[in-house]
């Protein structure tokens, strides 16, 4: 049957009408001339009597005033899988019908490039590694892939997931693997590549197994897993009618992987093809971002105290340490998205798709695309849809919808995937699910701002207060005192304002203990008895932090250590070992400390980061600038 597609390859319609062909399980190996039934369903409007609605936390759904159905999926998804499965077995039938071909097996379409190692003599596993840190581990060879372990209680697995609910995704990335599964045991096994599976062995050098595709992205590319110089590798394959696509694309890739490799930036080993595909070899990854948030069950970006929790706070930093290697040496990914940051089997970060990427030169700062306005499903800034000039900064636009993604647990700030980009236009967002992280809502607030102009750039990200260690956070406030110090008596005016801090009364907040051990030893003035600090100034305030550090640092806690105990510490027995262990760890002691101030004050250190930054001639102190 002859295709109907009116969508152009390289268009932002035609990356739409793959996501909505993934969404219905079009096999895109087979059936890409059965496209036009994936577009039709993209431009279909609800049937009479359906309206969309928005839940409490921004997902869509459809309800019928007439017969008072409510539903997740739209209207006619039913139908268009239908109607793409009554093609296909139109297609499998025409097959059936035809004339049985000559004996024998037909000649080879191209000769053979070098010797095909017998499936035997590769390694039993290729790799297998175990991450301290994560507790993730991956086992690949020629005879499994499978990632499990980590602290969610599960074994995460590349399979296909029956019957799971899911809306059409924002673009699917060339490089991702399928659906998630969590199981409750910790070994699960992968996609299996039996002996005897369909392998072609496109160089001397690459094999690729395409009986189990790992996933589908734009220009009709499927990716595979396949076997590099002896090692297991994802194989990116395109049709040779996008050769431009993919040269520009290995041009910069090859680049990066030999004169600018990046721990956080995906490795590519190769470019081959033979008469009809392009074949792009990298390194393999266990899952994307968007399945390790969006379809882990064990993923929780928050501890009980609700701060960031390591894990979450380390894979957006590395997402941001990858992109800013990348602006570093002039490359604009472009199409920064959780479907396009894979994750190692140890956890690790790898920024991959680079097919939209752009490579300025030495004089250049912005550019313009030549094509339609790329990025999808709400990860593309205004400037990019409104096609106007680009620069770096369209990456952190989409960096910050990604953060905002990971810790409000696959919200998108710009609202569902039907309004997202309507929104961005608009500059309409909500970062409600970070209310109540002040460093956090100013990073990504400013990230995804209307004006590029306003955003950070990418090394200022990643130097943000957000980002800083609780070492980090009370060595700058200690440097904050210092100069309270010299600027006044901190109650009023100036330095010592405690409106930097938005409010006063602050020993309502605080343990009377923890403030009358620091009082008793603060120096005394001659003829004092004691001495008071004062609950209205903020140079007092951070005087009583800098002497509980003390306090700790010299082992001279009493009974108010308790005041510090963390939330999790539930039982004597867990109270007890953090009592024993923030005694002899200053490490622990720092985020002690950081956490139960922080907790009381929470935007202390970003308020006055910004005071700092705005009253001095100097950048802020452990700014990193």
């Amino acid at each position: 049957m002859a295709s109907r597609l009116r969508a152009q390859p390289g268009t932002a319609k035609y990356n739409e009408v793959l996501e909505f062909a993934d969404f219905f399980g079009i096999d895109m190996a087979n059936d890409m001339d059965l496209l036009w039934i994936a577009e039709q369903a993209s431009e279909a409007a609800l049937p009479e009597g359906w309206t969309e609605h928005d839940d409490a936390d921004g997902n869509s759904y459809y309800y019928n005033a007439d017969t008072e159905e409510s539903a997740w999926e739209h209207p006619l998804d039913q139908y268009y899988k239908d109607l793409y499965q009554h093609h296909r077995q139109l297609k499998q039938q025409s097959r059936a019908a035809r004339p049985p071909p000559p004996a024998g097996a037909p000649p080879p379409r191209r000769s053979p490039v070098g010797s095909v190692p017998e499936h035997g003599s590769m390694p039993p596993a290729a790799l297998q590694d175990v991450s301290p840190a994560t507790g993730y581990s991956l086992s690949a060879g020629m005879g499994s892939v499978s990632f499990s372990g980590g602290g969610g209680g599960g074994a995460i697995t590349a399979v296909p997931v029956p019957g799971a609910p899911r809306s059409v995704p924002g673009g699917a990335s060339a490089y991702a693997s399928v659906e998630l599964v969590i199981a409750a045991s910790d070994t699960v096994g992968g996609p299996a590549i039996s002996a005897d599976a369909a392998q072609r062995q496109v160089s001397a050098q690459l094999m690729v197994d395409e009986r189990k595709p790992l996933g589908y992205g734009s220009h009709g590319c499927v990716v595979y897993v396949g076997n590099f110089e002896g090692q297991p590798c994802a194989v990116k394959r395109m049709h040779n009618a996008f050769i431009e696509v993919v040269e520009k694309e290995m041009e910069i890739l090859l680049e990066i992987s030999t004169k600018h490799q990046h721990q956080h930036l995906l490795r590519y080993f190769s470019m081959d093809k033979d008469d009809t595909f392009v074949y792009l070899a990298s390194e393999l990854c266990a899952t994307t971002l968007h399945q390790y948030v969006e379809e882990n069950q064990g993923y929780v970006p928050f501890l009980a105290d609700y701060t960031v929790s390591p894990a979450t706070m380390r894979l957006m930093y590395e997402s941001a340490s990858g992109l800013s290697y990348l602006h570093s040496i002039g490359v604009v990914h472009c199409d920064i998205k959780p479907r396009n940051v894979l994750l190692t089997p140890e956890g690790q970060v790898k920024v991959a798709d680079m097919g939209l990427s752009q490579k300025l030169g030495n004089e250049e700062q912005s550019f313009t695309f030549s094509s339609t306005p790329t990025g999808d499903g709400g990860w593309a800034a205004a400037e990019v849809l409104l096609c106007g000039r680009k620069t770096m900064k369209v990456d952190i636009f989409s960096l910050g919808c990604l953060f905002y993604f990971m810790l409000s647990k696959a919200v998108h700030p710009f609202g569902n995937r039907f309004k997202r980009n309507g929104n961005i236009v608009d500059g309409t967002w909500n970062l409600d699910k970070i209310k109540h992280l002040p460093e956090a809502y100013h990073l990504i607030a400013t990230m995804i701002s209307y004006d590029p102009t306003k955003r950070p750039t990418s090394d200022e990200v990643i130097s943000h207060p957000f980002f800083w260690s609780s070492s980090r956070k009370l060595a700058f406030l200690d440097q904050m005192a210092d100069h309270l110090e010299h600027k006044g008596d901190g109650q009023a005016g100036g330095w010592g304002s405690l409106e930097v801090v938005g409010g006063r009364g602050w020993k309502r907040r605080v343990s009377s203990k923890l403030v009358a051990a620091v009082e008793a030893d603060m120096p005394k003035e001659p003829g004092e008895l004691s001495f008071a600090l004062d609950d209205n100034s903020l140079l007092d305030l951070l005087r009583l932090l800098k002497g509980l550090r003390e306090r700790l640092e010299l082992d001279l806690m009493g009974a108010e250590i308790w005041a510090l105990v963390p939330a999790e510490c539930k039982t004597d027995s867990e109270r007890r070992e953090w009592g024993t262990a923030i005694r002899a760890d200053p490490d622990e002691q720092d985020r002690a400390v950081a956490r139960y101030f922080l907790a009381r004050f929470p935007d202390t250190v970003l308020k006055l980061h910004l005071w700092y930054a705005g009253n001095s001639n100097s950048p802020s102190p452990m700014s990193g600038k």
